[in-house]
């Protein structure tokens, strides 16, 4: 956003520039012929009159005798050295730059002075202006005169430089041709140089300061409106930002409405199963379907009832602990735990059912005891869920694996529990982390579940401190590393 401010800002610059150059040269020009209007007409008017009814009338047909001959011929001529002096009085008194005579032919015979003008190109600016000015200021030298021999008075602005003396300088000029005539035919031109420099150089600063101040106020503008801009602009990426976040939350949202749905579908399965069975067999029971209470089988259906009620409970305990885990409710104790102790006995409790999965436990715990500062029925229900996890999603002659790495100098010890299972996408960890979620496959399939275990697992060693890491392939299995500070080993 910024970059196209930067290049916009850039072409409004030059596009501002030139146009306010085109208007101030524009006003320069409008000046510049009002003021030359009221000027000079009168001065050329007068010069015309002066020569045509005065001087031309006296000395003009002496001086016609002499175009047919050499011009050097003409320099010691007593009356062509008068009529040179009253043109000298005339430059002087009317203030002009130079006057010089022409023959209709352009052949110079008077010069009122020896300053020397020659013509220089315009700076672009001034070309600029004028573009602007009446045209008549504007025609070309070999035009100008072939008009005025015509009759008609020819005025054109030209950039000249100046010899005098030796030294030059740069001015302005109005270079008039004025025809002389004493009879309806023109008999000479009167080439006269008007200095305009000061008026030019006038409405020269005038064109600069035109274009500054409106330059100023257009800045000004466009500062407003750029800042206008890039405040809309964002007001608009917040809005964006805004907008992508209530997508987003909407998208958890839903997603956090279809895993619990799921949620409650496995609850649902979950809960009647060992409901049926308890439901089931206290029915046989009851209703004395196998005959006598003293029925061998009574004996394994209350067994099943046992067993479908703990499993219940494990259920509904789970829940609980993770509604409190989720609320900060939870508690753990912090007491002094023989974590090698812990974890031979819970691979003792899920052996059994190893062996009936056809499953191989090995224990690499070692014999040395490593002391952690924990609450013991939630790290032993940690590492229950763990084994359990590993055991029911790994199938037939896999191996659950127990390795423990201390290091004695940082008093840390890292716990893995690893299998042969199917294992997990690394891109679905994060997602098998959420509760209530399960990724698809046979065997997750098989073993329903609550989704709970994993997320009520991490937050279980978390709030003894402890790290819980998860790495997974497909195929390969699933390690889960758990890592806490132990105070003592033996």
């Amino acid at each position: 956003m910024l970059a196209s401010v930067r290049y916009f800002f850039l072409a409004f610059v030059v596009m501002i520039s030139v146009g306010l150059n085109l208007v101030g040269s524009y006003i320069r020009a409008a000046h510049m012929n009002t003021s030359f209007e009221e000027i000079l007409p009168v001065s050329n008017s007068n010069l015309q009159n002066l020569y045509g009814k005065y001087l031309w009338t006296g000395f003009g047909p002496y001086l016609k005798t002499l175009f047919p001959t050499p011009l050097q011929l003409w320099s010691n001529d007593k009356n062509l050295a008068v009529f040179s002096e009253y043109s000298k009085r005339i430059t002087d008194e009317v203030k002009l730059t130079k006057l010089s005579i022409k023959t209709t032919q352009g052949i110079q015979f008077l010069d009122s002075n020896n300053i020397d003008i020659s013509e220089i190109d315009f700076s672009i600016l001034d070309k600029i202006c004028m573009h602007f000015m009446d045209e008549k200021y504007s025609v070309t030298n070999s035009k100008a005169f072939q008009k005025a021999v015509l009759g008609s008075i020819q005025n054109r602005i030209i950039h000249g430089v100046v010899k005098e003396n030796g030294v030059d300088k740069k001015a302005f000029f109005i270079k008039a041709l004025i025809p002389i005539s004493n009879t309806n035919q023109t008999e000479a031109v009167i080439e006269v140089y008007y200095d305009i420099t000061a008026s030019w150089k006038q409405m020269y600063n005038i064109q600069i300061g035109v274009t500054v101040i409106i330059l100023a106020i257009i800045s000004v503008i466009f500062v407003i409106l750029a800042m206008t801009s890039i405040k809309a602009q964002k007001i608009i990426n917040k809005q964006i930002e805004v907008n992508l976040e209530l997508e987003e939350a909407k998208k958890k949202a839903e997603e956090l409405s279809n895993q619990k749905s799921m949620f409650l579908a496995n609850m649902s399965h979950e809960l009647r199963t060992p409901l049926n069975s308890i439901i089931g067999f206290s029915d046989i029971i009851r209703n004395d379907s196998l005959g006598s209470l003293g029925n061998p089988q009574y004996q394994e259906y209350g067994n099943d009832i046992h067993s479908s009620g703990t499993h219940l409970l494990s259920l509904i305990n789970d829940i609980l602990d993770f509604s409190k885990a989720e609320a900060d409710r939870l508690q753990v104790e912090q007491i002094e735990v023989d974590s090698i102790k812990m974890i031979k006995q819970c691979i003792r409790i899920v052996k059994p059912k190893a062996d009936e999965a056809k499953i191989t436990i090995t224990d690499n715990s070692g014999d040395k005891h490593y002391i952690l500062n924990a609450d013991p029925k939630r790290l032993k229900q940690v590492f229950l869920n763990i084994m359990s996890n590993s055991i029911k999603f790994t199938p037939e002659n896999g191996e659950v694996r127990v390795d423990v790495v201390a290091n004695d100098n940082d008093k840390i010890i890292k716990i893995q529990i690893s299998d042969t299972g199917i294992g997990i996408a690394p891109k679905d960890i994060a997602k098998v982390m959420q509760p209530f979620v399960q990724v698809e496959s046979s065997l997750s399939k098989k073993h329903a579940g609550t989704g709970l275990g994993l997320p009520l697992t991490k937050k279980l060693v978390e709030l003894m401190n402890g790290k819980f890491e998860i790495t997974s392939e497909v195929g390969l299995g699933t390690t889960v590393t758990l890592t806490f500070s132990f105070l003592s080993s033996a």
